[in-house]
């Protein structure tokens, strides 16, 4: 069987910076999720129904494209590939900037997730082959989360927390353009696909582990889409909600280097269950609350835990298939979530927060018990 080698050139510090950086731009509109979804709906009078559908139409293509990553993961010049994704979504931005109606930005929106679904597989297959995967992932979704916070930080002291429509999107632009130049290190092609042989190319994928990671994925995502309205909601102040999400963007990086802090430790495999209990617990208090103390605090402890417990999902996913075909379709299994957690979260909104809240904890608890049953522990090592 083929094993997780040579990797020598992706482990450079040119690839590494390559790959986090490709990661930073293929999640960064699900990072400022809330604050797109807020000033989308702000600039075309969206409904919670409409502004479901933000995440819908955009992660339903992104599910698309990423769907077949397992067939061309090995067959085509990563390098290529880069480029093309880059380049998709530097003009889909560039559209939905310009975007006089809610159509034109979601076609807009519809290139920039054919892109972010090109780059995406790329960063988790080269972090599923490196020689310590954890760490891979836990530096990536760190990165992934401290960009934005920064963006957000510089967004409420310029502009005193408004989201406008515009200068949200040309950030957005900047940030992409800055992570295609970083990620010119990247190999041309996937390090070790010379050495698979036919039995790997045709390995089988565990879906079991892909099922529990999209339907922990879709209750964390579907509040995350909203957190922005919950609070405008509640009546708190833009520039309330914009600092406390920046927090929020701080400590979801924050989450994925305690998991390193306590790797190998007496608790490392127990880790993700208790930070899924711990996340459970916050989004009940949250959903039965309607305090600004709550939300700050919700806002502090709810993607700090789920960072801790992603590390652990997407490791096990890993350790599950060393060829790394499971990898390659872990962005289709989180664009899925993203696209029906929000969804459903809109469309459930008149039912009542508290109830709507509780029950995405109980999605992500399930999927948890799920995933410890189906997939295989990881390293010894690992988290």
């Amino acid at each position: 069987m083929w094993e997780r080698g040579p990797v020598s050139a992706l482990e450079s510090r040119s690839s590494t910076l390559a790959i986090v950086a490709m990661s930073v731009a293929a999640v960064l509109v699900f990072s400022l999720l809330p604050m797109i979804s807020g000033a989308a709906a702000d600039r075309f009078g969206l409904n919670t129904e409409q502004i479901g559908l933000v995440a819908f139409y955009y992660f339903l293509p992104y599910a698309a494209v990423s769907a077949s990553a397992s067939l061309w993961i090995y067959r085509i010049r990563w390098r290529l590939a880069r480029t093309v994704g880059f380049a998709l979504m530097f003009a889909g931005l560039s559209v939905a900037i310009f975007a006089g109606s809610f159509d034109v930005m979601t076609g807009g929106m519809t290139l920039v997730a054919a892109g972010a679904a090109i780059l995406f597989p790329i960063c988790m297959t080269a972090s599923a082959l490196h020689s310590n995967p954890n760490r891979i992932f836990a530096i990536r979704l760190t990165a992934e989360q401290m960009v934005p916070a920064i963006l957000l930080v510089s967004i409420t002291l310029m502009l005193g927390g408004v989201i406008e429509f515009e200068k949200l999107f040309a950030l957005m632009l900047g940030i992409i353009f800055v992570a295609g130049l970083l990620s010119l290190g990247l190999p041309r092609e996937a390090a070790g696909a010379a050495g698979k042989t036919e039995g790997d190319e045709n390995g089988r994928v565990n879906f079991a582990a892909l099922l529990a990671l999209c339907l922990n994925f879709a209750g964390y995502a579907a509040l995350w889409a909203f957190f922005e309205r919950v609070g405008a909601d509640r009546g708190f102040g833009a520039e309330f909600i914009t600092l406390w999400l920046s927090v929020a963007l701080v400590t979801a990086g924050l989450g994925p280097l305690v998991a390193i802090a306590l790797e190998g430790s007496p608790i490392g495999n127990r880790l993700g269950l208790g930070a899924t209990l711990i996340l459970v617990a916050c989004m009940a208090w949250l959903g039965q609350s309607v305090e600004p103390a709550v939300y700050a605090i919700s806002l502090v402890i709810i993607p700090m835990a789920y960072g801790v417990t992603l590390v652990f999902l997407l490791s096990s996913v890993a350790a599950a298939d060393p060829a790394g075909k499971s990898a390659a379709l872990m962005p289709f299994a989180l664009a899925v979530a993203a696209a029906v957690g929000p969804l459903i979260f809109g469309y459930l909104w008149a039912g009542g927060q508290p109830v709507i809240l509780i029950s995405a904890a109980g999605i992500l608890l399930g999927a948890w018990w799920l995933l410890v049953r189906c997939a295989p522990a990881p390293p010894e090592t690992g988290i």
